[in-house]
């Protein structure tokens, strides 16, 4: 439940690095590895005195635990984004913490599970409980901050960015020096009405090494930056530290990794931390620059190979995943078709006795026929 107390809107990477999204037509739930559009972004809603969250989707529906079956047969119950008139226990979600992941569970015990394998489970959405090893990773997601929660607005402040040490003067006087604002309070600051919301965003950095690792933050620097693109924003650091080909990265506040900046900036000219790393800093994802030791082609051709072992791997772990579906698959089949086959021949059987039953009836009653028949006779042969 910690992990939603700052957010605001929040996207969910299921076991598979895909994005949960809420589809186009309003209704169904899906993943996919885009995690940059509107579909992926969940409105966090608290419930007084409850354990529990609710999620909304960018079309205003919310994340609901259905009780309509995914296939015909499975365990798996589908997932949807509806508006009920009135706001049940189908819409509530518990986050269930495993280390930087969560579970999110139903009131009913079940976890929001993103499939995988073969169509039709393929990127499908569904709740339930994992009852195989192979599968137990499939309920667990990891959770991206993408906007922060405001509390009640504080009183207006003067920011007097010099160093990596702010200084917050308040209308009252006090003083708070703050050695590195975490983003929270600098959000909250933008909002209040700081007069350099006008001028522009403060964007505080990092200069990293190869390996992404800084070595003091405490000792970033800071400057004015007025523009809105990350182009801009990545040219503009490119002449403060003197570096070229640079890497522009934010700092996921969960889990402390690194990652990209891609798409745009924060909306509103909020401030921004960053960590500027060399472009080498993404090779480390595959090694297609090469292996350390070896020069000229060689080196090259190592590091082809070395992304050709990883993505061999990836395969195999897929296939691996899809045999395992088909065999679930299988297993749930043969022991349906068992099902439907004990039914089928206790139908049988009780038809056979209904008509063995008819037979002894007709029997009983020729004979029944033949004796009155034969009981007449004589009363006429003894008149």
């Amino acid at each position: 439940m910690e992990l939603f107390h700052k957010a605001q809107v929040v996207r969910f990477r299921s076991h598979h690095d895909k994005y949960l999204l809420a589809d186009e037509d309003e209704e169904a739930v899906s993943q996919d590895r885009n995690g940059s559009v509107k579909n992926a972004r969940w409105t966090v809603e608290f419930i007084d005195n409850a354990n529990v969250l609710r999620f909304k989707s960018c079309y205003g529906k919310y994340l609901t635990a259905s009780n309509m079956p995914f296939l015909l047969g499975m365990t798996g119950k589908k997932v949807l984004q509806t508006l009920p008139k009135r706001l049940d226990s189908s819409l509530e979600w518990e986050p269930i913490r495993e280390g930087f992941q969560v579970r999110l569970r139903t009131r009913y015990g079940q976890y929001l599970r993103a499939n995988g394998g073969l169509p039709p489970w393929r990127n499908s959405i569904t709740h339930d409980i994992p009852h195989r090893t192979a599968t137990q990773d499939w309920v667990l997601w990891e959770v991206d901050m993408v906007e922060i929660r405001m509390q009640s607005p504080p009183p207006p402040l003067v920011l007097q960015p010099v160093k990596r040490t702010d200084s917050f003067s308040s209308e009252a006087g006090s003083k708070i020096e703050l050695m590195s604002p975490d983003l929270g309070e600098e959000l909250s600051n933008e909002l209040s009405g700081s007069p350099m919301k006008a001028e522009g965003r403060i964007i505080y950095y990092n200069v990293a090494n190869e390996k992404g690792d800084v070595e003091d933050e405490t000792k970033g620097l800071s400057f004015t930056f007025k523009g809105s693109g990350v182009e801009e924003l990545k040219e503009k650091l490119m002449e403060e530290t003197a570096l070229s080909d640079i890497l522009v990265c934010s700092r996921n506040p969960l889990n402390g990794e690194l990652y990209p900046i891609r798409l745009h900036l924060p909306p509103n000219k909020t401030n921004m931390h960053v960590v500027v790393v060399p472009s080498s800093w993404k090779a480390r994802k595959c090694p297609t620059a090469g292996v350390a030791g070896v020069e000229g082609p060689e080196r090259r051709s190592q590091g082809r190979k070395v992304c050709e072992k990883q993505n061999k791997s990836e395969l195999e772990e897929k296939l691996k995943e899809a045999e395992n579906v088909i065999k679930e698959l299988r297993e749930t089949a043969t022991l349906k078709a068992q099902e439907h086959s004990s039914e089928l021949w206790k139908h049988k059987s009780a038809f056979i006795e209904v008509v063995t039953n008819q037979w002894q009836l007709e029997a009983g009653m020729g004979y029944a026929l033949r004796k009155i028949e034969a009981t007449k006779e004589l009363g006429v042969v003894l008149e």
